[in-house]
C-alpha cells in the first residue's frame, strides 16, 4: 500500500464466509461486514465519503454508527453499471461504518471497495446527477436542466460570484432506506458552523 494511505480494512462481522474462489458466502440471516479500525475511521467522522464498491448478486448497504444515536443510519448504495458511487455526509462522532450484504445470493462478490474524502464540487456534481436521475425523460431537455441547475446553485449559496467559499453541503447522493435518524435529503444545506473536510488522499480496501 503507498505511503500516506489511511490504513482501513474490510472485515467479515457475522455470518459470512469466504470462498476458495475469492467470494463470499452467506451463513446465516444478516452477514455483515465491518471497515476497521476505528483509528482509521475517527479521520473521516464529521466529512464528506465517496464510497465506491463493485458488488455482484448483493445489494450493499452503508450503516453508519454515531455517537448520541441510538439507531444507526443506513444508506442503500446506488447500483450503477460499472458500480456503486455516493457520496455521504458522515455525522460528527462516527464510529463505526459497516455495509450490510442485502438480498444476497448464496454467493456474491463485494470487490474494489474505495473510500475517499471530498469536497464541495464533488459533492455538488454528486447531488446533481441525483437530481437528474429522478427527473422524467421529458424534463431533461436541456433548458429545462438549466433551470433545475440553476435554482440548485441558488438553494446551496453557490451564485455569489465573489470567490466567497460555498456553505457546507449535506449531500446523500445514494437512496436513504426507511429510517427515522437518516441524513437529510441531497440539496438540504448542512450545519453552518460545521468544519470544512480535512483534505486526505483515498483508501483503498484490502
Amino acid at each position: 500500500m503507498p505511503r500516506g494511505r489511511e490504513s482501513l480494512g474490510l472485515y467479515p462481522l457475522r455470518d459470512l464466509r469466504r470462498a476458495p474462489d475469492g467470494a463470499w458466502r452467506a451463513t446465516g440471516p444478516d452477514p455483515v461486514f465491518a471497515l476497521g479500525p476505528a483509528t482509521a475511521l475517527a479521520a473521516f467522522s464529521g466529512s464528506r465519503i465517496r464510497v465506491r464498491c463493485r458488488p455482484e448478486d448483493v445489494r450493499p448497504v452503508l450503516a453508519v454508527e454515531a455517537e448520541g444515536e441510538s439507531e444507526p443510519r443506513r444508506y442503500r448504495l446506488t447500483p450503477r453499471p460499472e458500480g456503486t458511487d455516493d457520496v455521504i455526509r458522515l455525522p460528527a462522532g462516527t464510529r463505526a461504518l459497516r455495509i450490510e450484504a442485502v438480498e444476497a445470493g448464496s454467493s456474491f462478490r463485494l470487490d474494489a471497495v474505495r473510500i475517499e474524502p471530498v469536497g464541495r464540487i464533488t459533492a455538488g456534481f454528486h447531488a446533481a446527477r441525483a437530481v437528474l436521475e429522478r427527473l422524467p425523460p421529458q424534463e431533461r431537455r436541456p433548458l429545462r436542466l438549466l433551470r433545475r441547475a440553476w435554482g440548485l446553485l441558488r438553494a446551496q449559496g453557490w451564485t455569489g460570484g465573489t470567490g466567497a467559499a460555498a456553505p457546507a453541503m449535506a449531500t446523500a447522493t445514494p437512496s436513504p432506506l426507511p429510517d427515522p435518524a437518516l441524513a437529510p435529503e441531497p440539496g438540504t444545506p448542512a450545519d453552518p458552523d460545521a468544519a470544512p473536510p480535512t483534505r486526505r488522499p483515498p483508501t483503498e480496501i484490502v
